[in-house]
């Protein structure tokens, strides 16, 4: 196949997108290494569709980072040999002392100058998973539609806003989210809001 045959046959713009396989995929390749403008063809159709890309790409949840994280940190941490504590399911009569044992560890503080958000999970199981988070500035608006969240306020202060309704917490504060309605998180205090976080799956009704 000629240079220009190849140009026009759309065979380029299948290579990009690493949709071109058998015969075809080696009249390509071999075309590339044969001919310079071929080779500058799919460059620029490379950087066409890298453009393109980018201009339609989501930007995922400021969350999204943080969240991973925290799940690779976990599963490193069991891997390398931590033995996992039960952890207590949050309610309005759960105390900060509760905690302590998690509390008084020195690997599952935040480092210094961490960014926005900060989480350290401290259990998962098939019910529940429970961490420690840190907001610097509060967290974004969300909605949870299969699993309840729930917090406690350890340290700092923040306002949560559900739907229209903005409630305050100080640390030994406990709150439960709703399904169904957005909400989002505010600190208030001048240093970061420190607080025990638990999402609880909800289960399926019989």
């Amino acid at each position: 196949m000629e240079p220009n045959e190849l140009v026009q046959s759309g065979l380029l713009e299948l290579y990009a997108l690493g949709q071109l396989e058998g015969a075809a995929l080696d009249v390509v390749q071999l075309a590339i290494t044969q001919y310079p403008e071929v080779a500058r063809e799919l460059e620029q159709i490379e950087e066409t569709l890298f453009l393109l890309a980018k201009t339609q790409a989501i930007a995922p949840p400021l969350t999204a980072k943080p969240l991973l994280m925290a799940r690779l940190d976990f599963r490193e941490r069991v891997r390398g040999g931590e033995v996992l504590e039960p952890v207590p399911l949050l309610s309005p009569k759960t105390k900060i002392e509760d905690f302590e044992k998690w509390l008084v560890r020195k690997d599952l503080d935040a480092p210094e100058g961490f960014g926005a958000m900060f989480l350290k999970i401290i259990g998962h199981d098939r019910e529940k998973t429970t961490g420690l988070l840190w907001l610097r500035y509060g967290a974004p608006d969300e909605t949870h539609t299969d699993e309840f969240e729930h917090f406690l306020i350890l340290e700092g202060t923040c306002d949560i806003t559900v739907g229209t309704e903005i409630h305050s917490f100080q640390p030994g504060d406990y709150f439960a989210i709703p399904l169904h309605i957005n909400h989002n998180v505010r600190v208030t205090s001048s240093t970061p809001c420190k607080a025990v976080l638990q999402r609880v799956l909800v289960q399926p009704t019989r």
